[in-house]
């Protein structure tokens, strides 16, 4: 049994949770003590040790639970995190418990990420900052029409974060099908995103983290889609969740790059990111299908303002259907950043097996960096605003 985790729990209805929980954590057995936090303090007293993590399940007891709070307190250092599962949905007994020092009340059966994420946040206003500083950001790059270029917009922004900024970064081809981000830069795909996404739920680790990632260079790290077609996983809330999780605790930016379509898991995604950029062309399609996304943002609650536009391959040689004035005025929202049509240097650097960045001074290059330069700012202005 592992004393630095200990799960109180009125009977084996939360076992199951407390578990994952636990091995969330990294704890390979949880300490498990059938009864009210009364039934702990015995436990704890006779001991003499005081765990890590404490999950307290009080079923239908509200207040009544609050003196054996003080009583079990009394046996735990100030280092030790509360977090507590109950059948009461009730905003006055959550802020009782939280005024009591406890990290976290959720309403039965509890999700076990969102519990474990409430452990680590927990620790008052210096463990917060701590917390907010070691996170990592999380970027998605979607195309709006099919061919828009996000990928090639999210790799090169990928690149310019990494070898620019000195960060470590990764960028994860989320197009489980028909990504080529591993093979655009002359990488062996292997079964990297197959693998965490078919692993159970919650048992993402850093150590099994770490056999899915392929190096490229200059701080820069992938994650790449399977070769085969065949693989279609089912993505859940939870799926998702962890995934974002466990890559912000080890890379200081995640660049995802999501595949063409609409989907539950997108939506959920999308929710979880700290920022999403739209790559869309001064075309019919993309300017139709921008505007439907952005419906289908409000429709689901995904907030737009927490998305910018760019436009790709602006100045084509061809003249182009609409105009940008055109493109803002269907879409009602500005344009954030436009990228030159330079489909020779697009061609030298695919050729290559590089970033276009890589290829030198070219007006490419400039653009790329500087949307990784804004894209660099909004982070670290999050990042003044948690603190």
């Amino acid at each position: 049994m592992d004393s630095r985790f200990l799960a109180i729990l009125l009977n084996d209805d939360s076992r199951d949770v407390a578990a994952k929980v636990s091995d969330s954590l990294g704890f390979v057995e949880p300490q498990i003590v059938i009864g009210t936090p009364a039934s702990a303090v015995s436990f704890l007293e006779q001991s003499g040790v005081s765990p890590l993590y404490i999950l307290i399940d009080i079923g239908a007891y509200g207040l009544e639970a609050l003196n054996e709070l003080d009583a079990l307190a009394s046996f735990c250092d100030a280092n030790t995190k509360v977090v507590i599962l109950g059948d009461i949905n009730d905003l006055n007994l959550y802020r009782q418990f939280i005024a009591k020092g406890v990290s976290e009340y959720f309403v039965k059966p509890g999700n076990p990420q969102e519990i474990r994420e409430a452990f680590l946040k927990s620790g008052g206003e210096k463990a917060k900052s701590e917390y907010s500083d070691a996170r990592g950001k999380v970027f998605s790059f979607m195309s709006a029409a099919s061919g828009d270029g996000a990928s090639t917009i999210a790799l090169n922004a990928a690149y310019a974060i990494a070898s620019e900024f000195n960060a470590s970064t990764v960028i994860v081809d989320m197009d489980y099908q028909f990504g080529l981000i591993a093979r655009n830069l002359d990488l062996t795909p292997i079964s990297g995103l197959a693998d965490l996404l078919a692993h159970p739920e919650g048992a993402i680790d850093q150590t099994f983290l770490e056999k899915t990632i392929v190096e490229y260079k200059d701080n820069l790290s992938v994650i790449s889609a399977p070769r085969m077609l065949e693989f279609m996983p089912k993505i859940t809330s939870h799926t998702i969740a962890n995934l974002i999780f466990i890559l912000r605790t080890k890379f200081k930016y995640v660049i995802l790059d999501l595949p063409h379509g609409w989907s539950e898991w997108i939506t959920i995604l999308l929710k979880e990111v700290d920022h999403n950029l739209i790559v869309s062309q001064l075309s019919i399609k993309s300017v139709t299908h921008t505007s439907r996304l952005l419906d289908a943002f409000q429709i689901s609650g995904v907030n737009s303002n927490n998305s910018s536009l760019l436009i790709n391959r602006s100045g084509s040689k061809l003249k182009e259907p609409i105009t940008a004035q055109d493109f803002v005025m269907a879409c009602k929202k500005k344009v954030d950043y436009y990228v030159s049509n330079e489909s020779k240097t697009m061609a030298m650097a695919e050729d290559q097996g590089v970033t276009a960045i890589e290829l030198g001074n070219t007006i490419l290059n400039k653009q790329f960096r500087e949307v990784a330069a804004s894209l660099y700012k909004v982070s670290n202005a999050s990042y003044s605003g948690d603190a």
